[in-house]
């Protein structure tokens, strides 16, 4: 984050927009298109301009990252960790481990009283 120093404009105007469909048309007009091109010179001269005010402002914004480089050779997938995760051996196998602990049972002493299901909660 850096902050950039600069002055802020705020402009308040009115668009009459007249008593026809017509002129209301074209009013929304100039507002549409002044928004879907970011060009609002057209919207502005239409306008009447009630006041203009500016004064300093200091805003934070965002630096761009720095483009990092990858070999060519590494191709990685949605995630970026395809090359990450191919290099990695697992420790263990997910089967041998669920056997260890049975079908989902516990032994008593391990599982907290709050934790245990009572007979009111288990129907």
């Amino acid at each position: 984050m850096a902050n950039q120093s600069g002055i802020a404009i705020t402009i308040k105007a009115f668009l009459p927009t007249g008593k026809t469909l017509d002129e209301q048309f074209t009013a929304l007009g100039l507002v549409r298109d002044a928004h879907a091109t970011g060009d609002y010179t057209a919207l502005l001269k239409a306008a009447k301009v009630d006041e203009v005010k500016t004064e300093q402002k200091v805003r934070r914004v965002e630096e761009a990252p720095a483009p990092t480089a990858q070999p060519e050779t590494e191709q990685a997938d949605a995630s970026g960790l395809k090359v990450e995760l191919d290099n990695v051996s697992p420790e263990g196998d997910i089967d041998e481990v669920s056997e260890t602990v049975g079908e989902g049972e516990a032994d008593a002493e391990e599982v907290p009283a709050f934790l245990k299901k009572s007979a009111a909660t288990a129907a």
